[in-house]
């Protein structure tokens, strides 16, 4: 993006820099991911010179979550297993439901790869018309987008994903199957 501010001679104004800040930030887990780079800090730099704040990107991306995701959270953890070195959890619409939470990005996927007795994880999300979303993630050195692609959808190795057909608990058989293919 700020290539093509550049690109377009667009002043780098304070709201222009703190949605770029926020995108450098949430991309690259607040710079604790393997993509992120000296570029990536000057662009960050960059952004903070014209008035974004780091401070408030990362808070507000990573240290604030509703009543509902938290409880949503909880019973996706009360249902977590681990199989494989691969941990992952499947929420339900009645899950959902009981939460008051409807389809949003969870950021759980990430969390669970942080768990030591893991090496890839997967959070599996029922959609109100039946669907299953899928997100995936892996530690280094781990690959989760070729069972991604598999499934039809794609990513990179640390972080993929995808949307299969229901029902839930099959939907979790074709993933693991394809993890292990992998």
């Amino acid at each position: 993006m700020l290539q093509l501010v550049d690109q377009l001679g667009v002043t780098l104004s304070q709201d222009i820099a703190t949605c770029v800040l926020y995108g450098i930030v949430g991309d690259t887990l607040g710079f604790r991911t393997p993509n992120t780079t000296p570029r990536q800090l000057k662009y960050a730099e960059r952004c903070m010179e014209a008035g974004a704040s780091l401070n408030d990107s990362m808070a507000h991306q990573f240290n604030r979550r509703s009543q509902a995701l938290v409880c949503l959270w909880g019973k996706a953890l009360n249902a977590l297993k681990i199989k494989d070195r691969i941990g992952y959890t499947a929420i339900s619409t009645a899950m959902r439901d009981a939460c008051g939470m409807g389809m949003t990005e969870l950021g759980l996927s990430s969390f669970l790869v942080s768990m030591n007795e893991v090496d890839r994880a997967v959070v599996l999300l029922e959609k109100d018309d039946g669907r299953v979303e899928i997100s995936m993630r892996a530690k280094p050195g781990f690959n989760v987008s070729t069972a991604a692609v598999a499934l039809g959808g794609g990513g990179h190795p640390l972080a993929a994903g995808t949307t299969i057909d229901g029902p839930l608990d099959v939907a979790v058989s074709r993933v693991l199957s394809a993890l292990r293919d992998a």
